[in-house]
């Protein structure tokens, strides 16, 4: 299914803005602590480049912290390069953390997998490593493509 481009452009600047309110939360937020935190500034555009995306652990601290992908189905390839230490990816509705959508599996590194992720609607959603919760943190921005 196509939509008129209108839509598709409404749909990206709403995630944008939603992605610049929740970064701004969280920077505002987060202390001057180690790890990765939100990104402190979004992108000027935000395009998936196609059904998957890449996503690294690295001195526990995720890399990148911001994440733009498809509305439909798409592939989080997860990069757990800090070895012998345990990662995953929660996905969350809320900066709260209180609306868990989706909770992969743990991870232990040095190893690599992938993460199906199924539809998600156009907006801004939190992301987080549940071992290491406060170091590692992003944003995941949806967009309608």
């Amino acid at each position: 299914m196509r939509f008129p481009p209108e839509r598709v452009r409404r749909g990206r600047l709403l995630a944008l803005a939603l992605a610049a309110a929740l970064a701004g939360v969280a920077a505002a937020s987060c202390g001057s602590g180690g790890g990765s935190a939100a990104p402190r500034s979004i992108p000027s555009t935000c395009s998936p480049s196609g059904p998957q995306v890449s996503l690294a652990a690295h001195n526990i601290a995720f890399q990148p912290s911001f994440l733009c992908a498809p509305g439909h189905r798409f592939v989080i390839q997860f990069d757990n390069q800090d070895a012998g230490i345990p990662h995953n990816v929660s996905i969350f509705s809320d900066r709260a953390e209180k609306h868990s959508l989706l909770k992969m599996p743990l991870v232990t590194g040095n190893k690599q997998v992938e993460y199906p992720i199924p539809p998600l609607k156009p907006g801004a959603y939190w992301f987080r490593c549940d071992v290491h919760p406060s170091q590692m943190q992003g944003v995941l921005v949806v967009v309608v493509g």
